[in-house]
């Protein structure tokens, strides 16, 4: 029997056909006489009719659980996400996905009782096994499953399946689908359809919900797994550390999805698996912290990004410094000058204190800054560690302004200046380079970077327990703010205000990796790398320009929430959209979507015009 349908399934259907799936390519699927005693399935010995050769070894099989609930509230969910983002054309209907699926299953064979029956807001819950691959001794018996589905109507919708998936009655509300020497059993239940592969698993199948966790919604679990053969190179193209990656990913023995949906919930996803992440270095982390970030609360709050990290033993890093740097590559004039900078790095890395923090920003005037920070347990050795690199790198810059000659096109200047710049009632240390006339052509575009007049320009202030350095063409404005911040007591959570650090540390119990991203400001950094790009058309710049008008007017509230969290033998990535971003208001979902759109139009014009007249 053909079991096309069982794709039909959306996933219920799948984990239902899956046992049947398990078979080979040319099994025969027969369905039980109606009315035959018991409804059992002749079974040859080992389930292949092979004669019986004795004990076999045990089976290895991938363990696979899991449950779902709060399935309805998901599907209003998603429809509303649909009809905020793509509104339907005027005229049409908005989209319903519990329509969508009741049509789609009746589609398919399906009779409509089936949909009506499931209860969409029950817990969903099963446990399936099957063999490892390459294991002659396996056999279809290995394979176990045992599933609970909530329903108001279990006997109409097992009723209501298709034809060719229609289990027989057995009486006492049970019934079976054959296949060979496998079978399905279904059991009605009050508020359940219970599915097995064996008749004594459905009491294990009815017992299933009492054990599924009700928050998040959805958690899957796949453990056993068999180890591999993975290059990670071959998949992503990293410059290092693939052999690791690599040794890692094949020794997995356990993956796990936790996520949750919904017209009042954040849209979170959290992937944890057990595997030796400790081979990856991970010394100069610190512990996974719960709690908000002093350093993120002192910086002001309208970063385009932050990535927050506790800070641990800097021994590996001091090893990388000493062992994997090319000193004796680095060309003259600058080789005299190396030592200075690489011992006041070691000098700043025992200097930081128990966090390190990294941020760009993007003023109102469209300049951008980049700010890393860190807070400091000693303020004077980290001060003099700064010093020390920054007047090597002004030493090693003058030499060779000298040796460079005095044409006008190859001309530059470099200088440090202590204290050379008020941050409050604190003084940052400014360290500036100019850039050469014949270099200034290559950075047409970027004065968002480095400024008008191009030029690298760092500042870099330790006060109150903290170092921040600041570099770009915003660098000036932005310790202008944060002097207004540092030692004052503050009517606001900094980079904590928007919430995305929080969801972060919440989304892997607690981040070693927590990263915050403003949707908002993401969007205008792009449209300012649009407008200021000469090689866009006009029209594309002036599109962006305006549109960065507007979406500086915009009130979107909350940022996009990533994490991360290694330890001994476990790992974990997190993402995840607050609700009050999901479902933003929808004037000013419009408003964005015109925002963007008009930039793409503007685009597609300039991409027809071009092309007609080619």
């Amino acid at each position: 029997m053909s079991l096309r349908h069982s794709g039909a399934f959306l996933g219920l259907a799948t984990v239902l056909a899956m046992p049947l799936a398990c078979k080979g390519p040319n099994t025969n699927v027969k369905i039980a006489e109606p009315g035959s005693e018991s409804g059992e399935v002749a079974r040859a010995p080992g389930g292949s009719g092979q004669p019986d050769a004795g004990p076999r070894p045990p089976v290895e099989t991938i363990d696979l659980s899991g449950n779902l609930s709060g399935v309805g509230d998901m599907l209003d969910a998603g429809s509303k996400l649909f009809n905020m983002w793509s509104p339907p054309e005027p005229g049409a209907p908005a989209i319903n996905l519990r329509d969508f699926i009741s049509l789609t299953l009746i589609q398919e064979g399906f009779g409509p009782g089936f949909f009506e029956s499931i209860d969409l807001d029950g817990v969903h819950a099963f446990e399936l096994s099957f063999p490892h691959d390459g294991q002659p001794h396996a056999t279809d018996q290995d394979v176990d499953l045992a599933l609970s589905m909530a329903a108001s109507n279990a006997a109409r919708a097992i009723e209501s399946m298709p034809a060719e998936l229609q289990p027989q009655p057995m009486g006492q509300n049970m019934w079976q689908l054959a296949a060979d020497d496998l079978a399905l059993f279904f059991r009605a239940q009050p508020a359940a359809i219970e599915v097995a592969m064996q008749v004594e698993a459905l009491d294990r199948a009815a017992g299933l919900p009492a054990k599924a966790s009700p928050d998040p919604r959805i958690h899957l679990r796949a453990a056993n797994l068999p180890s591999g053969d993975i290059d990670v190179s071959d998949l992503i193209p990293i410059p290092f550390g693939s052999r690791t990656l690599s040794s890692i990913a094949n020794e997995v023995e356990a993956v796990e999805l936790h996520a949750d949906f919904g017209t009042a919930r954040d849209l979170t996803a959290r992937v944890e698996a057990e595997a030796p992440f400790e081979r990856l270095g991970l010394d100069p982390i610190g512990a996974p912290t719960q709690t908000p970030s002093a350093l993120a609360q002192t910086l002001p709050g309208d970063a385009i990004a932050v990535w927050q990290m506790p800070w641990g033993d800097p021994k590996l890093l001091h090893d990388v410094l000493d062992k994997q740097v090319p000193v004796d590559q680095v060309p003259a004039p600058f080789d005299g000058y190396v030592g200075d900078v690489m011992g006041g790095a070691h000098t700043l890395l025992d200097a930081i204190g128990d966090e390190v923090l990294a941020a760009p920003y993007l003023d109102d005037k469209g300049n951008f800054s980049l700010v890393l920070a860190a807070s400091v347990k000693d303020e004077a050795a980290a001060r003099k560690a700064v010093r020390a690199m920054f007047g090597a790198a002004e030493k090693a810059f003058g030499d060779h302004i000298a040796l460079a000659g005095k044409d006008p096109k190859h001309k530059y200047s470099v200088k440090f200046k202590q204290d050379g710049l008020k941050v409050g009632s604190h003084k940052a240390d400014v360290f500036t380079l100019t850039i050469p006339k014949d270099k200034q052509d290559d950075l047409e575009g970027t004065e968002w970077l480095v400024g008008k007049k191009p030029k690298l320009e760092v500042s870099v202030v330790v006060a109150e327990g903290r170092i921040v350095l600041a570099m770009g063409a915003g660098q000036k404005a932005f310790m202008s703010r944060l002097g207004r911040r540092l030692g004052k007591k503050l009517s606001d959570q900094g980079l904590e205000e928007g919430g995305g650090l929080a969801l972060a540390r919440k989304l892997s119990a607690g981040c070693q990796y927590c990263v915050a991203v403003d949707p908002t400001e993401l969007g205008e950094f792009v449209l300012v790398l649009f407008a200021n790009d000469p090689d866009e058309p006009e029209a594309v710049r002036k599109a962006a320009k305006e549109g960065l008008t507007a979406l500086r007017k915009l009130n979107l509230d909350g940022e996009v929430a990533l994490a991360a969290r290694f330890g001994k033998g476990r790992g974990a990535l997190g993402f995840g959209i607050p609700q009050q971003l999901l479902f933003a208001k929808p004037d000013e979902v419009e408003k964005l979507t015109d925002i963007l759109t008009s930039v793409t139009d503007a685009e597609d014009a300039e991409a027809a015009a071009t092309s007609t007249s080619i």
